[in-house]
C-alpha cells in the first residue's frame, strides 16, 4: 500500500491534472487494499473526490465505503467538464514551471431557490458554523442546504419550505422538532438504531436516507505512522475522541473494540486536545470525520506533524430528521427520500458535492 501511495503521489506531482483527463470515463477493477481515497488520488489527483466515485457506483459497492469488494468493476466518471483524450496519442509531459501562480478559488454561483418561502407549509431547522455543510457565510448556505433544496425540487409534488437558523444545535431535537415548532431538521448523524433502538434519537425521530456520507478517518503522528489495512491493526492502540463524540463505530455489536479492551479510548475535552496529544506522542491516534480533521490540521498548524491514514475506520451519514409524533412525518419523509433518490441519479448531485468539497479543500490547504 505504501508503495502504491508513493507512486501515485509521484505521478501526480509530475503529471498534474493530466491523469484526470486521460482516465476519467473509464472503468477500474477493485484490487485488494484499494480505498476510495487512493482511487480518487490515482484518477483525479485529488483524494477529496472520492465521493464522485462512490455515488457513481453506490449499487455496485453495496453502500460499503470502507472494505471495498475485490473484483468489482467501478465506473470512473468525468467531472468538471473533463473529457477523455485519444488513447493512441503519446503526450510529452513538460517539467513543472517554477513558482506557479496560485490556483484561483473555486467559484460557486448563487442558486435560485423558488421553493424557499417565508410562509411555506414545511419549516426546516438547521444551524450555522458547520462549513461546508451548513453555514450562512458559505456559498449557498452550504452543501447540505443546496442538496436538501435540490432534493425537494426533485420530489413528487414539490412543496415550498422555509428555513429557521438556530445556531444552538442543542435546541434542534428537543424542544424544536420534538414539540413540532418546526417540521424537519438537518443535518444529523443517525446512530446504529438497529442495535440501539432505545437510543434517544432512534426512539423519537425518523431519519431520511443519507444525504451525504462522511468518511471517519484515523489521524496519526507523521513521525510514528502505522499500517491500517485491517481492523486488527488498531488493536492495542490508544485512540482519542472528544467527549460526546459518537462511539458506535468503534464499539458497536460488530466490533466491541472498547468493551472488549481491544483499543484504549481516551476522551479529551476538545478535538483540539486530541490532535495536540497525537502531535506530542501522548496517544497513538485521533479518530474524527475527514472534514473536521482537515479543518483542525490547518487551524492548529499541524499539517506537517499529523497525517490521515488511507483506510477509513468507518462512515457516518448526514440525514434529515422528523419527529415520530409529527402527523405528516412519514408522508413528508417519503417525498423527501423520493426526491433525494432522483437527485442522486442526476449529474446535479455530483456537481453540487464536487464544487463544495473542492472549495473546502482549497480553503484548508
Amino acid at each position: 500500500m505504501l508503495r502504491k501511495l508513493i507512486s501515485a503521489g509521484l505521478f501526480s506531482a509530475i503529471a498534474g491534472g493530466a491523469m484526470a483527463q486521460e482516465d476519467c470515463g473509464r472503468t477500474y477493477v477493485l484490487q485488494q487494499g484499494d480505498t476510495l481515497l487512493s482511487i480518487a488520488q490515482d484518477y483525479y489527483a485529488e483524494r477529496s473526490k472520492w465521493s464522485v466515485i462512490y455515488y457513481a457506483n453506490e449499487t455496485a459497492l453495496g453502500g460499503n465505503l470502507v472494505d471495498l469488494p475485490e473484483g468489482v468493476t467501478l465506473n470512473i466518471p468525468c467531472v468538471d467538464g473533463e473529457t477523455l483524450k485519444p488513447t493512441n496519442i503519446t503526450e510529452t509531459v513538460a517539467a513543472p514551471e517554477p513558482d506557479p501562480e496560485p490556483e484561483p478559488e473555486v467559484t460557486i454561483a448563487p442558486i435560485e431557490t423558488p421553493l424557499l418561502q417565508d410562509d411555506a407549509d414545511i419549516k426546516l431547522v438547521t444551524g450555522s458554523n458547520y462549513a461546508p455543510f451548513t453555514d450562512q457565510d458559505w456559498p449557498n448556505n452550504g452543501m447540505m442546504f443546496e442538496l436538501v433544496n435540490a432534493a425537494f425540487e426533485e420530489a413528487p409534488s414539490p412543496l415550498p419550505f422555509s428555513i429557521v437558523w438556530e445556531n444552538d444545535w442543542s435546541k434542534h431535537l428537543f424542544p424544536m422538532l420534538d414539540s413540532k415548532q418546526v417540521d424537519m431538521g438537518f443535518p444529523w448523524y443517525r446512530p446504529n438504531c438497529e442495535a440501539e433502538p432505545q437510543n434517544e434519537r432512534c426512539a423519537n425521530f425518523h431519519f431520511s436516507k443519507s444525504v451525504f456520507d462522511i468518511l471517519v478517518l484515523i489521524y496519526v503522528n507523521a513521525e510514528a505512522p502505522f499500517d491500517f489495512d485491517k481492523d486488527e491493526d488498531l488493536f492495542g492502540k490508544t485512540i482519542c475522541r472528544e467527549k460526546g463524540y459518537f462511539t458506535h463505530d468503534l464499539d458497536g455489536p460488530d466490533r466491541r473494540w472498547v468493551t472488549d479492551g481491544k483499543i484504549t479510548l481516551v476522551r479529551a475535552d476538545t478535538t483540539d486536545d486530541c490532535f495536540r496529544m497525537v502531535a506530542a506522542g501522548d496517544v497513538d491516534a485521533v479518530s474524527v470525520n475527514e472534514f473536521l480533521g482537515t479543518g483542525k490540521l490547518k487551524e492548529l498548524s499541524l499539517q506537517e506533524k499529523v497525517v490521515a491514514l488511507e483506510r477509513p475506520v468507518g462512515t457516518q451519514g448526514l440525514h434529515v430528521v422528523i419527529s415520530k409524533r409529527h402527523w405528516r412525518g412519514t408522508t413528508n419523509l417519503y417525498r423527501f427520500n423520493a426526491g433525494l433518490e432522483q437527485l442522486k441519479k442526476t449529474d446535479r448531485y455530483d456537481a453540487i458535492v464536487s464544487r463544495h468539497m473542492e472549495l473546502f479543500r482549497q480553503r484548508n490547504r
